[in-house]
């Protein structure tokens, strides 16, 4: 008899290819054009698995649907686009043994002969295919398709495989076993089917990636759908809903579960279109006249009713009541998965996820699906799509707004993965026509973010324009909000014209998680602008009001870096000490602990010093050394607290801050220094006495500089002019020529015996000191102090009190101010 004519919605079958096997194909052919569409070539990338096996790469330039499964002795790799293969590179090992391309026209179809037994593991990146072959112990399982077979469909008997991102089938022949199968090639991996199903007119054959229909009569077709992929048959197929197939795998098993008996039915629950009011009424009477022993399902009902028409707080009411009144109703897996539906429509995810993460719906492909939706308002992006993609085959069944709402879930879930081609794939399955018109902007929105991930930045734009022009708040605020950033990227606005834009925008929507963005975003442009103490601000104050959000750690994080980079990398130098300081007050709580915190306060303080902000830097150092530090780094810096109080003229608070911390062993040298500052300030509050008691064992020409300064105070001034004396004959030593400290020693001298009034030494100290002052700017200084003038007249007097007040000056604490004036405080002790 004449061929028949293949069945509707598959391919022309190929011309069967030569009986004798092929070996493996050397040349790489040139592109050619059929008459359909341009086929080019690819080249097939071979390269071994460590620990054995061979991986096989397929580098699409653009996406493509894939199908692979073993039949008979060869293993098939078919793809939904055409190419003319290059496999050279599979002769690279010895695990193939035969590589042959079947001719088909819009598709390019492999079969490849493998010496020992190997198990394909099947991935997608980005478009290229990947393809390994392992030992069978060591290669995972695919995700599980689901085949549900529909006796009473209104449209005739069919079985259905819930699967997005079906390509068209393709008819091929087997040349090994003589028949042909319809074969489903499937965008998205690894899907396949995990064992067999087998009906009486055809079988689904065990698949590693896509579907395979093997036809047992004539007459059987497949269609592929947004959704599914359904099986028919001419004269009607011969199924029950009671024995579907034999071989039907258990649920869930390796990713998708198959559709349980009997979804929620939407569609039914909502009543006749037009008849709302009347349906509400009848139930709600039907709860009246029930037996008590019925009453429970009889709320159900309206429940079901409520949740159906889009009045989710209503159903939770019901279903509150009913589960109070029977414990055991509550506990029932489509009780648990009603609640849970309704405050996913509520918003409230975290709570529906507690109902649906119970045993008894662990298995149950529709609570996957809303588990699914409830894990993507949670921002859990990868468990999301996990649980979305199990329970797919549920869509089916479910209205086209609600079947819309979980395709934009989807592409949300992969969007947050980064998995743009998923996204795009997922976008293609969504058929606009079917969704509500707040949908269609959520559509565009969506498509936007994919366009500006892709870096399409021309095609997202009218998009998004579209979407902020709309009545959907959320997203016209988020649309509004993403335009401002484009515009600031292109360098079409200014920084602070972007800020004032988003700034706008915080009342434009609130309450959800575009807020704390939004202000996040705000606190960044101002701190890049150096506005720093209002990005601090908007930082803080989106903390603050979104605590409990997953935004919040972050945005607390970016807080505390910007606090670190203001202070500690270098920023803070091009604000002025008060500016910078004033800063460091209000956000003072971010100081970090350890040793980057004692830098920051280092720095900041050494600067206010500088500047003669004594008290300021004073305060800063105190907490430091009150709360932050400890040992022999509290008690250095206690020390350098101690200076600042008495430059700023407050020995008792310097004196307090040495107390504090004595006890604690130094290395000499800072022993020494705390000393000489303890000195200084028991001097300055007039216990000369305990002042000389602390330097009574130290020798150190700095201890002789205090010791003259004590007895200066005291006006001992024989016990100063001795002192200054031994330092001046000591500097002289050391420098016979003379230097600045030489003069400044024998200037103190010769001041103490003027305000003694010994002549006689005077006149020595003319004799022997006037050559090293010639030529300097203290000559005229040593020429008045050591001339024979009145000593009475109160000129002269008053210029000695001048005199002996600047020496006094030019003393101990002299050294430490110009240090600290060249930003050194931090080099103290």
């Amino acid at each position: 008899p004449a061929p028949k004519s293949p069945p509707a919605g598959t391919r022309p079958a190929a011309a069967p290819p030569p009986s004798a096997p092929t070996p493996i194909v050397p040349a790489r052919p040139a592109p050619v054009r059929t008459a359909e569409r341009a086929v080019t070539g690819m080249s097939v990338a071979a390269e071994p698995i460590p620990g054995g096996g061979l991986r096989l790469r397929f580098p699409w330039k653009e996406p493509v649907a894939a199908a692979v499964y073993e039949r008979g002795s060869r293993l098939w790799i078919v793809f939904s686009a055409p190419a003319l293969l290059d496999l050279t590179g599979l002769g690279a090992g010895d695990l193939v043994t035969e590589a042959r391309q079947v001719p088909q026209a819009d598709a390019a179809v492999l079969t490849l002969r493998l010496r020992q037994r190997l198990m394909p593991v099947v991935d997608m990146r980005d478009n290229a295919w990947i393809v390994d072959l392992k030992d069978p112990r060591d290669a995972p399982r695919p995700a599980a398709l689901a085949a549900v077979a529909e006796p009473h469909h209104p449209n005739g008997p069919r079985v259905i495989v819930g699967t997005a991102a079906a390509a068209p089938p393709l008819r091929l022949r087997d040349p090994e076993i003589g028949d042909e199968v319809d074969v489903v090639p499937i965008g998205r991996a690894p899907i396949g089917m995990s064992i067999p199903r087998e009906y009486p007119q055809f079988e689904l054959l065990p698949t590693v990636q896509g579907i395979v229909v093997q036809p047992k009569a004539d007459g059987v077709a497949v269609e592929v759908t947004p959704e599914a992929v359904a099986i028919r048959a001419d004269r009607g197929l011969q199924i029950t809903g009671a024995n579907q197939a034999k071989g039907v795998a258990p649920a869930g098993e390796g990713g998708v579960a198959p559709i349980k008996a009997d979804p929620m039915k939407f569609r039914a629950w909502a009543g006749a279109p037009g008849a709302y009011v009347p349906t509400r009424q009848a139930l709600q009477q039907a709860l009246a006249k029930v037996p008590r022993a019925k009453i429970g399902e009889a709320r159900l009902e309206l429940a079901r009713f409520h949740l159906a028409n889009g009045e989710e707080a209503e159903a939770l009411g019901v279903l509150a009541t009913a589960g109070a009144a029977d414990s055991r109703l509550a506990d029932e897996p489509q009780f648990r998965l009603l609640r849970a539906a309704a405050l996913i429509e509520m918003g409230r995810h975290a709570a529906a996820e507690a109902e649906l993460v119970r045993p008894s719906l662990a298995a149950d492909p529709e609570a996957m699906l809303w588990r699914g939706l409830a894990a993507e308002g949670l921002g859990d992006h990868a468990k999301a799509a996990q649980l979305l993609r199990r329970g797919e085959n549920v869509l089916v069944h479910y209205p086209p707004e609600l079947q819309g709402t979980f395709r934009l879930a989807i592409v949300d879930a992969h969007l947050g993965q980064g998995n743009l081609a998923s996204a795009k794939a997922a976008l293609e399955l969504i058929d606009p026509a079917r969704l509500n018109a707040r949908q269609k902007i959520e559509l565009l929105w969506r498509q936007a973010q994919a366009d500006l991930k892709s870096g399409d930045r021309l095609g997202a734009r009218p998009k998004l324009e579209q979407v902020a022009a709309s009545a959907h708040r959320p997203l016209a605020a988020r649309a509004r909000f993403t335009l401002i950033e484009e515009q600031l990227a292109a360098g079409q606005i200014e920084r602070d014209k972007a800020i004032q834009g988003m700034d706008g925008l915080r009342l434009a929507w609130r309450g959800d998680d575009f807020e704390p963005g939004l202000l996040r975003r705000i606190g960044s442009l101002m701190v890049d602008g150096g506005k720093w103490r209002d990005g601090f601000a908007a930082w803080r104050e989106a903390a603050a009001l979104f605590a409990k959000t997953p935004q919040a750690k972050q945005i607390t994080d970016e807080l505390a870096a910007g606090f670190e980079r203001l202070f500690l990398g270098g920023a803070a130098d091009k604000l002025s000490p008060v500016e910078a300081l004033g800063i460091y007050y209000d956000f003072r709580e971010l100081t970090p602990t350890g040793a980057k915190g004692d830098e920051m306060i280092r720095r900041l303080a050494d600067r206010l010093a500088a500047v003669d902000l004594l008290r300021q830097a004073a305060d800063l150092i105190e907490h430091q050394v009150n709360f932050r530090l400890k040992g022999e780094e509290r008690a250095r810096l206690a020390t350098r607290l101690a200076i600042l109080r008495l430059l700023e003229r407050q020995p008792e608070k310097a004196l307090k801050a040495l107390e504090s911390t004595a006890g604690q062993p130094l290395p000499p040298e800072q022993t020494l220094e705390r000393k000489l500052v303890e000195a200084r300030a028991l001097g300055d509050l007039g216990r000369y006495e305990q002042a000389r008691k602390a330097l009574a064992e130290e020798t150190a020409p700095a201890a002789n500089e205090v010791r003259v300064e004590l007895a200066w105070r005291a006006k001992d001034w024989a016990e100063a002019a001795r002192l200054a004396g031994a330092a001046a004959e000591a500097r002289l030593q050391a420098q016979p020529k003379g230097d600045a400290d030489l003069r400044r020693q024998v200037l103190k001298w010769a001041t103490a015996l003027t305000l003694l009034g010994d002549e006689p030494a005077l006149a020595g100290l003319r004799g022997r000191f006037t050559p090293i002052f010639e030529g300097t700017k203290e000559a005229q200084t040593f020429l008045v102090l050591t001339s024979r003038v009145d000593r009475t007249d109160k000129d002269y007097q008053a210029l000695t009190k001048e005199i002996a007040g600047v020496a006094q000056v030019e003393g101990f604490l002299a050294a430490y101010r110009e240090r600290i004036k060249a930003g050194q405080l931090s080099a103290i002790n």
